[in-house]
């Protein structure tokens, strides 16, 4: 008899504990779960940021090939006058080494010079879509007791052309076609070739130049 008491009593207890563990793991009424709706909105959500990302990529690579469509285009026209135009990233450069040269010290406009700027010139106005011209100007590496001059001296070089550039009136364009995009930059001798002991009077002609940069783009920067 208490052995069955027992019993009885054990199995109770165990009633009572898989009801409390079974309670324990019910959902609470009270708790506000996602419903379809809400994971529609979700989904919605997500697709319309993935949309989006993916046109926001395909807008770039079709503005970057049209530039880049825009660049060869100039470049193949300078080639053809007889530059030697190298496109970095959205902006063209025309190297004038063996265009324009200057003088040791110097950085007076010769006539050969005169001449090649004339035909850069009637170029660049060709092609407004290139926004600005930087032209810049270079020094050897002649060292000088004035550790500034070289400096002063790329900018003077830079100078000539560019105040040729605004002030010509017989290379076919308007002064307004291409002052206001015009742009003044001097490196001194920072780009120039170490020199040989033999070269140190000299210098290196090929450094005493002018590039001229075309850039698609308005930022600032080289």
């Amino acid at each position: 008899m208490v052995s069955a008491c027992a019993s009885g009593t054990a199995l109770q207890e165990v009633a009572s504990g898989l009801r409390n563990m079974n309670a324990d793991y019910l959902p609470d009424e009270n708790i506000g779960w996602p419903s379809f709706v809400d994971f529609l909105a979700s989904f919605a959500f997500i697709l319309i940021l993935f949309v989006t990302w993916t046109t926001s990529l395909m807008t770039g690579a079709e503005r970057e090939r049209k530039v880049q469509a825009v660049l060869e285009k100039v470049k193949a026209d300078f080639r053809a006058a007889g530059f030697e135009p190298v496109i970095e990233g959205h902006k063209l450069r025309i190297p004038l080494r063996n265009k324009v040269s200057f003088a040791l010290n110097r950085s007076a406009l010769d006539s050969t010079a005169i001449a090649n700027l004339r035909e850069a010139a009637r170029k660049i106005v060709a092609h407004p879509e290139m926004r600005r011209v930087i032209v810049y100007g270079y020094a050897d590496g002649v060292p000088a007791s004035d550790p500034f001059f070289n400096w002063r001296l790329s900018v003077d070089r830079a100078m000539e052309v560019l105040r040729f550039l605004y002030m010509c009136t017989d290379c076919g364009y308007r002064p307004e076609d291409i002052r206001p995009r015009l742009v003044l930059r001097g490196d001194g001798d920072l780009d120039a070739r170490r020199l040989s002991e033999t070269e140190i009077r000299q210098g290196d002609p090929g450094d005493r130049r002018v590039d001229i940069i075309l850039d698609k783009d308005e930022t600032e920067g080289p």
